[in-house]
């Protein structure tokens, strides 16, 4: 159901398992602070404990020039997924960051999309 629910709105979503239980957003439009970038990937690490752990910090595709642009610290530490390396970013919209209080019952994958393409159209020039 969230699969089909978040492809019936147009988002590009997988999840994947190795080397860490992880949503891959793929093709999430940017704006703005990066005109010659259209789209990207942005990978999401997914909590042992979820839902009621919260979906915190993103990754996004090393040397991306959305890095330094979005909010949040860059340079938090890489891992290897899906044939790339990713960089984490410490951005956490449900703890100070912008978003509501995480609650299980209301947010997930689905509402996390959400914060993530909000922060990625939000990129500085």
């Amino acid at each position: 159901m969230l699969r089909f629910e978040l492809l019936s709105n147009g988002a590009e979503v997988e999840v994947i398992t190795a080397p860490v239980n992880a949503v891959l957003y793929r093709n999430m439009p940017t704006r703005g602070g990066c005109p010659h970038l259209q789209s990207t990937d942005v990978l999401v690490a997914i909590p042992t404990g979820y839902p009621g752990v919260m979906l915190d910090g993103a990754y996004l595709p090393e040397g991306s020039p959305l890095l330094g642009k979005v909010a949040g610290q860059p340079k938090q530490g890489t891992i290897q997924a899906d044939g790339r390396t990713w960089e984490l970013v410490s951005y956490h919209p449900h703890n100070g960051g912008g978003g509501a209080p995480w609650n299980p019952s209301r947010h997930g994958i689905h509402s996390y999309y959400t914060e993530i393409l909000s922060w990625i159209q939000a990129a500085a020039a």
